[in-house]
């Protein structure tokens, strides 16, 4: 298989993340206006992705393995926040199948898409990396493959020295141009790849209100039971 692009997290996730609750995005900088398009990207992915993904996994994405949360009340709201995002951009694929866009397009102030289309790439990348290797046949199936061409578009190398794919300045930029528009399809197309290829038979929305309890996996990521793990840090 060829590997997948790397994907990295801005540095101004945590703070962004609050942001999926509505007309948040008129009120953060560019930076946590990145890190809230990133987090997008990473729940397009867990949403329509081939193998169903976990939030203590996006929480690790999000976040970092060394986070703590200041109590048991904080991380509730986290994970809130957190399945709430996933559960919107599930419903809104449903909802609007073929003519279904990413809201980071419709909210982009003048100049800022082809940017926050990166962010948004880096963080879909992050989702797939999560089951890579069930994501392996829209990577090597060469019919499949072009599904993915308008996302791995917006990405750049791992050292950011130069865009993934090869061009000029000048070409990269009208097909990331061209690209805005065929973002949403290309979305579209991915659910029904895995809907036409065994993927699990129906992407599901997360209780956003379900409750951390003992013997849940610990939203750090560690693989650990929360009770073996963070809760006696935040204690």
């Amino acid at each position: 298989m060829r590997s997948t692009p790397l994907a990295s997290t801005p540095d101004a996730i945590a703070a962004a993340v609050g942001g999926v609750l509505e007309d948040a995005a008129g009120i953060l900088n560019p930076e946590e206006r990145g890190a809230l398009v990133f987090s997008d990207g990473l729940f397009t992915a867990a949403a329509l992705g081939p193998e169903r993904t976990y939030p203590h996994e996006w929480m690790r994405i999000l976040f970092g393995s060394d986070h703590v949360f200041a109590d048991i009340n904080q991380a509730q709201a986290a994970l809130s926040v957190v399945t709430m995002a996933h559960n919107r951009i599930l419903d809104e694929v449903r909802r609007d199948g073929p003519d279904y866009v990413p809201r980071f397009l419709d909210e982009a102030e003048d100049g800022e898409a082809i940017a926050l289309a990166g962010q948004w790439a880096n963080g879909f990348i992050a989702g797939v990396q999560l089951r890579g290797k069930a994501w392996e046949p829209l990577f090597d199936v060469k019919e499949a493959r072009p599904v993915l061409v308008p996302i791995l578009l917006f990405l750049t190398l791992e050292d950011e020295e130069g865009p993934l794919l090869a061009g000029s300045a000048e070409e990269l930029a009208e097909m990331r141009g061209e690209a805005l528009a065929l973002l949403g399809p290309a979305i579209y197309a991915v659910d029904r790849y895995w809907k036409a290829h065994g993927r699990r038979s129906r992407s599901a929305p997360v209780d956003p209100l379900r409750k951390i309890g003992r013997n849940t996996p610990c939203l750090c990521g560690s693989g650990k039971k929360y009770k073996k793990c963070c809760l006696d840090r935040v204690a």
